[in-house]
């Protein structure tokens, strides 16, 4: 074979191999919306409950706290600012599991003959259990939810797409892709930074919501209970802590 003909059909086949791709798309992205409202502008101190790789949950969570229109500032848990009474203290822990499946053993084999997994993409879910917790300072009473947000997502790497589009140039008319289907069924965590940046500003936003719900449901309720605003506090700078009461 000559130099040059090798080069093209090297070249071809990475074009081949690049295409049996499948970009990041999760399907059920609009099923978790919601909107709330405040009656007023509120600041939040906020807790990351997060570990690890998980922390990136909570990151999307603060940016959509920081940007809601009904959110004047917030701020983390344990910062002293003197000038910032939080209405609302807020601890947020997520919690993910990441999921393959059966169909992805088609998907490869006999599936591969179709290039399934560059049309289709492999099958993927994600269960993220966002764990909330709101309270008011002074208040002993935490209102406690778990949020459940399940995403069912395509995506087919560039990796995976290589492996399954080997039944075309490998011996055997494709019969290694009966082994190497084994091997897809499992959920591909090399997916996990493109399922994040697509889920970004929905997930944050749904979370935030949800808070916002929570926290201004409590100040309703606490004020209307009192008769008095909902929050009246001072900064103590020597115990570095907010004291209820006024005057």
């Amino acid at each position: 074979m000559q130099p040059y003909s090798r080069v093209v059909m090297i070249s071809a086949l990475a074009v081949a191999v690049n295409a049996c791709t499948h970009t990041m798309n999760v399907r059920n992205l609009n099923q978790y919306v919601k909107h709330a409202n405040s009656p007023r502008k509120l600041i939040v101190s906020l807790e990351d409950g997060s570990r690890g790789s998980e922390q990136k949950y909570f990151s999307f969570v603060h940016e959509a706290l920081a940007t809601h229109p009904d959110v004047s500032r917030v701020m983390m848990a344990g910062e002293a600012q003197p000038d910032a009474v939080p209405d609302v203290v807020v601890k947020v822990t997520p919690q993910a599991k990441y999921n393959g499946s059966g169909w992805n053993y088609l998907i490869t084999f006999p599936g591969f003959a179709l290039f399934a997994h560059a049309w289709n993409g492999y099958v993927y879910s994600a269960d993220l259990v966002t764990e909330v917790e709101v309270s008011t300072p002074g208040s002993p009473e935490v209102a406690r939810s778990n949020i459940t947000t399940t995403y069912n997502m395509r995506h087919c790497d560039f990796e995976r797409g290589a492996w399954t589009s080997s039944g075309w140039y490998t011996p055997g008319w494709g019969g290694l892709n009966l082994i190497i289907g084994f091997f897809m069924v499992n959920y591909d965590e090399d997916s996990t930074p493109a399922f994040q940046k697509e889920i970004r500003s929905a997930y944050g936003q749904f979370i935030a919501n949800s808070i916002i719900e929570t926290a201004s449901a409590r100040l309703e309720a606490r004020g209307s209970s009192t008769g008095e605003p909902a929050i009246c506090a001072t900064f103590d700078p020597w115990g570095r802590e907010f004291r209820l009461g006024c005057g």
